[in-house]
């Protein structure tokens, strides 16, 4: 049986259930009428709600527990933990807010912006290769390797059928090949297809080199490496969408190897490739750009049915200076199906919006040493723990 007050209201210790039985309700702290009256009266609602009163969410403590007598009032103890709790920051709130703020500057970089600064320049030398007059011959990369051997630190690959090492036969581009012709077959016919450099517009491997190993000339678009600044770090590999960039692993002091349209060899000395001036299919053609894209228009409209109606590489990531003209799709030619935007272009952006003047690094750093001496400092304030004693057995 539950006790019963003066107002005949049953009681559960000091939780009243409001003077309605045989129900069961959130129970709610018991208040004197004078104390009802006067949250009445201080909330200007006496009556309004009818039997749903507003009462405090802490019951009254009784006198001697936690207030008065020299004790302190857990209340007031636990109102100011909850309110170092809510004005705590943690180290994920902080991330969370310098990852909202670094969202909200890549948000103001428009991809407008990003492409209007990077246009093609077809002003640059490139090659167009024509995959319908290839022959297969190989000539190209024979000259490749005979111009670019000692400079380029290129060795000829022995293939596993000639014991006597007669033939040069690499089966990809490696760190001894810059030139590569293969065969592809497919049910709608067979063509050859010519590996090397793209010479990007907007290169993927000069952005990312964190020592500009890898640059690109502003006039002719050469993509060209030096061997004397590069680390070692093989960041062009990964970045090229081609996968043209080759390390040599079986050297003791290795290099990256790829085209470079034999900037210091045969473009030093004739003007002109040795690929370009050795094929003698007229496979491929050396000059600007603009020249070979108005050349690679006219065979696409003179044949239309020899072409498939695309150049590749007229607008993939941004433009390249290497274009394809080719009778089977692009994509079965082992050649990726690639986006008109340079991932480059916006990477950029990226870089040099949040990393200008290095002011994003040393506020991340000093945020992160704050939060570190805060921390510091709290836990060298805190008492340890008292020890407790153990009960005999």
């Amino acid at each position: 049986m539950s006790p019963q007050n003066s107002t005949g209201t049953n009681e559960i210790g000091c939780v009243e259930r409001s003077g309605m039985t045989g129900d069961l309700f959130p129970l709610t702290p018991a208040l004197s009428l004078g104390e009802r009256e006067n949250n009445r009266q201080r909330l200007g609602e006496a009556g309004a709600l009818g039997n749903i009163e507003r009462l405090p969410l802490v019951p009254p403590l009784p006198k001697g527990e936690g207030r008065g007598e020299g004790k302190e009032d857990v209340r007031t103890t636990a109102g100011a933990d909850m309110s170092n709790a809510c004005c705590r920051h943690t180290r994920r709130d902080f991330f969370k807010t310098f990852g909202l703020a670094g969202a909200s500057l890549v948000a103001t970089i428009t991809p407008a912006a990003a492409s209007s600064a990077h246009l093609p320049d077809n002003a640059q030398s490139g090659m167009l290769y024509d995959a319908t007059k290839c022959v297969g011959c190989k000539a190209c990369m024979t000259a490749c390797k005979r111009v670019n051997a000692r400079p380029g630190g290129l060795a000829f690959e022995q293939a596993k059928f000639d014991q006597d090492g007669l033939w040069d036969a690499p089966e990809d581009l490696s760190g001894n090949t810059r030139t590569l012709i293969k065969l592809f077959k497919d049910t709608k016919g067979w063509s050859y297809v010519k590996y090397s450099c793209m010479h990007c517009q907007k290169p993927s491997c000069v952005s990312v080199c964190p020592v500009s190993a890898m640059t690109k000339d502003s006039v002719t678009g050469i993509v060209d490496y030096s061997k004397d600044v590069c680390i070692g770090c093989r960041y062009c590999q990964v970045a090229c969408p081609f996968n043209i960039p080759k390390f040599q692993w079986d050297r003791t002091l290795p290099r990256i190897v790829k085209c470079d349209l034999c900037r210091n060899t045969n473009l030093k000395d004739k003007g002109i490739p040795a690929c370009a001036e050795t094929c003698p299919a007229g496979a491929i053609l050396f000059g600007k750009r603009k020249d070979l894209l108005a050349e690679a228009r006219t065979r696409l409209r003179q044949h239309p049915e020899r072409y498939v109606p695309h150049i590749y590489g007229e607008h993939e990531i941004g433009g390249t200076n290497h274009l394809y003209l080719a009778a089977l799709p692009f994509g079965s030619l082992g050649l990726p199906v690639l986006p008109s935007d340079a991932p480059a272009a916006f990477s950029e952006q990226i870089q040099h919006t949040i990393y200008k003047g290095f002011i994003a690094p040393i506020a991340l750093y000093v945020s992160l040493c704050c939060i570190a001496v805060r921390n510091l400092k709290k836990g060298e304030a805190q008492p340890a723990p008292a020890a407790t004693p153990k009960k005999e057995v």
